[in-house]
């Protein structure tokens, strides 16, 4: 029986979520070695953390990589795809009454 749960192994769409937390876990793990108050003590410390979040952990990862695609590779790749198929399954929509 397949194993029911979700992973990058399975479902690679997800690869950039498990990096991302992964990079929020260590960070939450090493606060005070990142110079914060463990427990926070206000909303300024909050605030502090989440421009760090926001300009130096997020950076490093680039997730930007994850959502961008080279459009004429890609093009070429659908044009062969297409010229090199020899059936075509249609499947009909029949709109509910």
């Amino acid at each position: 029986m397949p194993y029911p749960g979700y992973s990058p192994a399975n479902s690679p769409h997800l690869e950039a979520a498990l990096l991302l937390d992964d990079a929020l876990l260590e960070f939450s793990n090493n606060l005070e070695k990142n110079g914060f108050a463990n427990p926070l003590t206000g909303q300024d410390e909050l605030s502090q953390i989440m421009d760090y979040i926001k300009n130096t952990v997020l950076p490093k990862l680039k997730l930007w990589e994850y959502y961008v695609i080279d459009t004429e590779a890609e093009k070429k790749k659908f044009v062969q795809a297409w010229q090199s198929s020899k059936t075509v399954e249609v499947i009909e929509f029949v709109p509910k009454e």
